[in-house]
């Protein structure tokens, strides 16, 4: 007996680093111990002192029961609070006989007695009985009917790990005994609950029970506490035991525990509560409900499979889960060979048709399982299944209806085989399943040790979670389990258990949960108390993310500590809402920077899984509707804000006259309903919670609003600083390189507008494919627009489209039509296309052999073995004659035009006519001919491109008019000798007549101006201000005006306009000057026309030389007639592609990200990543909510995005705003900041940095000076002020006021430091000295005129002393760097000039001698002596 005690008192230690094979057993007793050195390498062992002095704090304590200290109703108030106390009288007033007819016989009724006795006499016990038992609603009745026979005061809590289990359960126990929900059983889930003062039984959460608990630091309110499913071992389940534990052996001994438990792992709860009594551990007893059934299950594995199916053996290896080819070939054998099997449904129509659930671990092994289906049923070469399958997958991100089909009653003639994941392990279950088949394979959200990101890597499955799926059959009928896996694999590597969620997800909630316990102990210590304790070196680092968060000081009780940190009222209201930590605290910025209300309802809508309904096949879809949704925000939580404000205003509107009206909208926005309810509720119940902190909006006259241009700058910056680190740069383009490569990429053509395929055998006539082109581009009944398709000899494929609108987009997003803009000027279309290619979308060309083709191609007009059409071809682009010496366009060698603008777009866009008598005459003879005459009705096929007459509807006269694309029976179209737009139906377009005055060159030609661009400040969105365009409007219309041009591409002048002859003040400048537009620089065809043209203006010939400087034209096809391809001679060629020159990639900025590629997840509004600003000298920053990465480590996949805005050197301001610290890194010669190192800091007794994984480094692209600091610090102690506001505002100590004075100071001073004019520098040439925490190499260091008081999560930064240096000091010092560069072979070898010197060399030789001679040595010695002067005279400065 000895012996089995201290067996028993052998704890079991959870294999820790491995979750799946063997680990040898290891074991510790209450004196167990580990060296500091040990607990530093990581691991659980830690603590193991204070594990033992809490432990033996456990001993000894007096075990009693309740019913013998309460032995009347009398007794209750001195256990239980004033407000728990229930009168005597309450068994009399209701029913509490059980309804018969309702309550049926279940297995666990007939250990009522045994139940009771363990629970009289144990403060613990553990009940382990199958799914279906009855434990969870017969047990707390059982305990409640003995109290009440023994008049006895009752208080049971029930907790449940999910929602709908906490409502359905109370429903149920409330229906068996006749009870209103909320009188005598009641619930409560988050803060929404239906209790009374009445009640007894209480079925909540576990969140709920644990939140009780740690506010009210003991048990006592409580008579019993039922903790159900303990088996699934989240977080919050095992943070509660601890808790149980703790108080129960401490503080509250008289309160009984149950815990139930479906599976097998009892035996462990059971030892987690032992009691030591007489040197020995007695673990609690455990009571076992068994349950039958008459069905039956056979369980096969691979092995017997294999032998059954005359197939080789296949072998599984535990440190690779995979599914092999062979794998994949036996689940295609099973599946056909279940139709020799009898089926047992008891269903007769069902006979032979039993469902298949078949086990596979993620979406991509779904999508495989269900390609192979489909091939394999469709195979030639065997004969078709006897029973048709109807492929079925079930995955959690798929729609309810979607995954209701899978319990809907199969079709006569078919089987269903549901492809799921372990979403149908234990909620789901389909009533007629016959077999199962298990890959015996998983997916589990891990912690990286290295970079803390969080990966879903695939494991070999669990004891527990295979015996789960094999209980899905044996319910309605004899069932049968086949494990993919041999048999001896299964018993010997598999394991027998889960990793509890303790040991392998995020612990920010569970160390803030140790913290508000109010203990002097360490997060380190009190987990070392948990079941499974997670290993010390995951809680330093959620230690050290907390702080980086703001949600944990640096120091705790006035001390700098590594392990531990005081709790800041942010890290309060994150342990108190039940989301995100970062979520969170985008919360209480939005509170600070007056958008409270709209970043709570992102934050709510960001915990909700599956708002965006996307069915299987509908994903392109789905990214088109978040397209829109996102309004041209490129932020993936703006459109969910977006997507709730637009449902809630339909809501009160009353445009759902019933549920069946709100699901269809839903269904056509391709939303879940279900999501959409779920966040509602969320959004309520964090609302609840904040009311409950004080922390609401602020009201009143004074009250901070933010305009329609202002809320995304400021959403947007707000999300910034929740999701710091999780920064990510688009870097500039130094140079016109990466531009010049993408037009490069496209033979020439405009990169904003065209994809290409490659794959196309270069010896066929292309432009015979062009309808097939067409069709694959463009989706049955879409809008075809004006495109050009091209060819240049190669594999290639050009798919242009002639796109120049940055006006909004009427679009039917809601049921009413809605203005939707797209991102800058690329084509909506580019990223669809994109977007399928991502999607594994096949674009497949049927070709003809290639001397039919020919064939083809020559009788429709094509050259032989040339890809240019020859003249006269038709291609539906309209032939234009030219009238002698006529052409609208400024030609090469002429600089400035007059011009009439005929139409306006908007302020830098607009549509002209050239001020002469030629352009005036020619459009009275097209009127003339145009409205004079009757015109014949088009009685053809209408063709994007061609030209006709239309009337527009202003005016009533007819006008030449180009169809610029068709939709339906509507068609756009641009009158081209005047710009407008307008749709016609296709009876309302006429033929031209005959005269030749019709068929001249566009008289109109298409303008913008000259390097402007809108103002940020004045539109988020790059789009003009309405109040601008009509300032420009005012100041250009039907007046003469003069252009200087710039350049001319795809038939667009760019130019610089002038309302007089003078040309002193342009109209460009005057927008600039004015605020109304910002600087922008050329695209790289536009300054390459400019070169052209400033060459030939300022040559002596310029007629010869712009002979000599022209270019070949692009020749593009529109149309071409269109072969019959089809039968076995015709080929099937898969195009690759299309590829965009554009495709943006991103590069991490913090130090563990370096090297890796970042993927955008596939369901974001960024997973297409265009750069609309090639050009831009500028960084642009790009910010997720969500850093996840793949098994291998060598991929990140980033969710919830945002772009933020193009302002020049934001990512740089915002790391300044929003970090815990930061360094200013400088150059060289220490004349400028060129980079800023963000992180938590770092020791300065050992150098090291405290979190270097997060640490990030920001190049900067513009000037950072001491002014701007000063700003930055400024807004960062409003911040920390704001802060210590709310939480003065929840203890009464500050008033709302107060706190608005804080938000309209943060607000000013936020678009202050937007506003504020910065000096571009090239990054290329400014380089900082290191990257490393405390060398300043020299610098002088400032330190803030204030100082950081200990609770500021946002401290004051400081900075350094910069030495003023003017451009020639700044050239020479490059020079210097350069020449050094170049001996040393750092750069390749051009010649260059000394600028000290005056002095050229050509070669490296002559370089090498010039730096040692002594007429160099001389001025270089000079020179460091007038930057000594400059160094000292800045000393002075600052």
């Amino acid at each position: 007996m000895h012996a089995l005690l201290a067996k028993m008192d052998k704890k079991p230690t959870y294999p820790v680093g491995r979750v799946n094979g063997r680990t040898a057993p290891t074991s510790s007793t209450f004196g167990d111990s580990q060296s500091e050195d040990e607990s530093a390498k990581g691991g659980v062992q830690y603590e193991q002192e204070f594990v033992q002095k809490e432990l033996e704090s456990y001993v000894n304590k007096p075990i009693s029961n309740t019913q013998e200290n309460l032995c009347n109703m009398s007794e209750v108030s001195s256990v239980v609070p004033e407000e728990t106390f229930v009168s005597p009288s309450l068994y009399s007033r209701y029913n509490f006989n059980i309804t018969t007819d309702i309550k049926r016989e279940l297995p666990i009724d007939s250990f009522k007695s045994q139940i009771l006795s363990r629970i009289e006499f144990n403060q613990v016990v553990v009940i382990e009985g199958p799914t279906g038992c009855g434990k969870t609603t017969q047990v707390p009745q059982m305990v409640m009917d003995s109290l009440r026979q023994k008049n006895k005061y009752c208080n049971i809590v029930v907790t449940q790990p999910r929602k709908i289990a906490t409502i359905n359960v109370t429903k149920r126990v409330c229906e068996e005994r006749g009870w209103t929900i909320g009188t005598v059983c009641g619930y409560q889930i988050g803060l929404e609950k239906l209790t009374s003062r009445d009640e007894m039984i209480t079925f909540m959460t576990t969140g709920v029970l644990l939140q009780k608990l740690i506010s009210a630091k003991s048990l006592k309110q409580f008579t019993h506490i039922i903790i159900d499913e303990v088996h699934e071992r989240n977080q919050d389940l095992d943070f509660l035991l601890l808790l149980v534990r703790k108080y129960l052996f401490t503080n509250s001994p008289n309160v009984k525990v149950i815990l139930m438990s479906a599976t097998i792992n009892a035996s462990e709860f059971a030892y987690y509560f032992r009691k030591r009594i007489a040197n020995q551990a007695i673990p609690a007893p455990i009571i076992k409900v068994g349950k039958s059934s008459p069905y039956s299950s056979t369980i096969f594995y691979l092995d017997q499979i294999c032998a059954m199916s005359f197939s080789g053996p296949v072998h599984c290896d535990i440190s690779k889960p995979e599914i092999s080819k062979d794998l994949w070939k036996i689940f295609l054998v099973l599946v056909r060979a279940f139709d020799k099997l009898p089926s047992d449904v008891d269903d007769e129509e069902s006979v032979n048709s039993g469902s298949i659930l078949v086990f596979l671990p993620g979406i991509n092994e779904i999508e495989e399982a269900n390609n192979l289906l489909l091939k394999d049923a469709t195979n030639s070469e065997k004969p078709p299944p006897k029973l048709k399958w109807d492929i079925i997958p079930l995955h959690s991100s798929l729609p309810n209806d979607e995954q209701a089909l899978a319990f809907k009653k199969v079709r006569p003639g078919y089987r269903k085989v549901i492809l799921s994941t372990n979403i149908a392990e234990s909620s789901i279950t389909v009533p007629d399943t016959c077999f199962v088949i298990d890959f015996c394979l998983t997916k589990v959200m891990t912690v990286d040790s290295m970079t803390k990101y969080m990966s879903l890597k695939l494991e070999w499955a669990s004891h527990v979670n295979c015996e789960q799926r094999a209980g899905r059959v044996g319910r309605t009928c004899d069932g049968r389990v086949y494990r993919l896996v041999p048999k001896s694999f299964y018993i010997d590597e598999m394991e027998k258990v889960n990793a509890p969620e303790i040991l392998r997800a995020p612990l920010e909630h569970v160390v803030l949960h140790t913290k508000r316990l109010d203990l002097n102990d360490t997060p380190a210590q009190i987990l070392a108390l948990a079941m499974t304790p997670p290993d010390i070196k995951h809680i330093e680092s959620t230690i050290w993310k907390l702080k980086e968060i703001g949600a944990l000081l640096k120091t705790c009780r006035g001390q700098f500590v590594n392990s531990d940190g005081d709790i800041t009222y942010l890290g309060q209201v994150m342990a108190t809402l039940p989301i995100d930590v970062r979520l969170s605290k985008m919360i209480v910025l939005g509170n600070l920077y007056s958008c409270l209300e709209e970043t709570l309802i992102i934050a709510a809508g960001a915990s909700i899984q599956n708002i965006f309904s996307v069915p299987f096949q509908k994903r392109l879809d789905a990214y088109k509707k978040i397209m829109l949704w996102s309004d041209g925000s490129s932020s993936d939580l703006i459109a969910l804000l977006n997507l709730y404000f637009v449902w809630q205003a339909r809501k009160r509107d009353n445009a759902f006259a019933n549920q069946k009206e709100e699901l269809a909208w839903c269904q056509r926005n391709l939303v879940s309903l279900k999501g959409l309810r779920e966040w509602q509720l969320l959004v309520n119940e964090i609302r609840l919670r904040l009311n409950y902190l004080d922390l609401k909006e602020t009201v009143g006259p004074g009250k901070v609003y933010l305009t329609e241009t202002e809320k995304p700058t400021v959403l947007k910056i707000v999300m910034a600083g929740a999701f710091y680190p999780n920064y990510f740069i688009k870097p500039s383009n130094y140079n016109q390189t990466a531009e010049r490569e993408a037009v490069k990429l496209v033979g020439g053509r405009d990169p904003f507008c065209t994809v290409f395929f490659t794959g196309l055998n270069p010896q066929q006539p292309g432009q015979i494919y062009l309808r097939q082109i067409k069709q694959l581009i463009y989706e049955k009944g879409e809008k075809e627009t004006d495109v050009q398709i091209g060819f240049d000899g190669s594999m290639k494929i050009y798919v242009e489209f002639k796109y120049s609108s940055t006006e909004p987009t009427l679009v039917n997003l809601d049921g009413f039509n809605r203005l939707t803009y797209t991102t800058g000027k690329i084509p909506p279309k580019i990223y669809e296309l994109i977007k399928r290619r991502q999607l594994n979308d096949v674009f497949e060309l049927k070709l003809l052999q290639l001397q039919k083709a020919w064939e083809f191609a020559e009788a429709n007009g094509a050259t032989c073995h040339t890809l240019l059409p020859v003249e006269g071809l038709a291609t539906c682009v309209e032939r234009f004659s030219h009238t002698a010496d006529y052409d609208p366009l400024p030609p090469l060698n002429i600089p400035y035009i007059r011009i009439h603008i005929s139409n306006h777009c908007d302020a830098g866009h607009f549509w002209a006519q050239k001020a002469d008598e030629k352009t005036n005459e020619l459009l009275s003879q097209i009127e003339e001919a145009l409205n004079k005459q009757v015109l014949k009705q088009v009685d053809e096929q209408i063709k994007v491109g061609k030209i006709y007459a239309a009337k527009f509807v202003e005016d009533g006269l007819f006008y030449r008019c180009k169809v610029t694309a068709i939709a339906g029976q509507i068609n756009q179209v641009l009158f081209i000798d005047y710009g407008n737009t307008q749709e016609v139906n296709p009876d309302s377009l006429y033929y031209l007549p005959q005269r030749s005055q019709c068929f001249v060159v566009p008289l109109a030609f298409e303008c913008v101006l000259y390097g402007v661009k809108p103002a940020y400040k004045h539109h988020p969105l790059g789009i003009w201000n309405e109040k601008i365009n009509t300032q420009f409007r005012r100041i250009t219309d039907g007046i003469l005006l003069y252009g200087e041009v710039y350049s001319v591409v795809n038939n667009v002048v760019e130019l610089e306009l002038y309302r007089s002859a003078i040309k002193e003040n342009s109209i460009n400048k005057y927008l600039i000057d004015q605020g109304f537009a910002d600087n922008c620089s050329p695209s790289f065809l536009s300054k390459q026309d400019h070169e052209r043209r400033v060459k030939i203006q300022t040559s002596s010939n310029p007629v010869q030389e712009a002979s000599r400087l022209s270019v070949d034209k692009i020749i593009s096809y529109t149309d071409f007639a269109d072969p019959v391809v089809e039968g076995r001679e015709c080929t099937h060629v898969k195009l690759k592609g299309p590829y965009s020159p554009l495709e943006i990639r991103l590069f991490g900025c913090a130090a563990q990200v370096e090297g890796k590629h970042i993927d955008v997840e596939v369901t974001s509004v960024n997973s297409v990543l265009l750069d609309s600003e090639p050009q831009n000298e500028h960084s642009r920053l790009f910010v997720a909510g969500y850093v996840g990465q793949n098994a291998e480590g060598t991929r990140l996949r980033v969710r919830q995005t945002t772009l933020m805005p193009n302002v020049p050197g934001l990512p740089a301001l915002l790391a300044a705003i929003f970090c815990p610290t930061m360094e200013p890194k400088l150059t060289k010669d220490n004349s400028l900041v060129a980079a800023l190192l963000c992180g938590l800091g770092f020791n300065e007794t050992t150098s090291k940095p405290f979190y270097p994984y997060h640490d990030i480094i920001i190049r900067l692209d513009t000037e950072l000076h001491i002014d701007e600091l000063e700003m930055i610090n400024k807004l960062r102690y409003l911040m920390n002020n704001g802060i210590k506001l709310m939480q003065n505002v929840q203890h009464v100590r500050s008033t709302q006021n107060e706190l608005l004075a804080t938000q309209i100071k943060i607000k000013d001073h936020l678009f202050k430091l937007l506003n504020m004019p910065r000096n571009p520098i090239c990054r290329e040439n400014v380089v900082p000295q290191n990257t490393t925490w405390g060398r300043h190499e020299g610098a002088v260091l400032l330190t803030p005129n204030m100082e950081t008081e200990e609770q500021d999560i946002w401290p004051l930064l400081g900075f350094v002393k910069l030495v003023k240096l003017d451009a020639f000091q700044r050239e020479v010092c490059r020079n210097l760097e350069d020449i050094e560069n170049l001996v040393y072979n750092v750069k390749p070898f051009t010649n260059t000039v000394c600028i000290l010197c005056q002095e050229e060399t050509l070669f490296v030789e002559d370089l090498r001698l010039h730096i040692i001679s002594c007429h160099h040595k001389r001025k270089v010695e000079k020179f460091k002596e007038e930057l000594k002067i400059a160094y000292n005279d800045n000393d002075g400065d600052e």
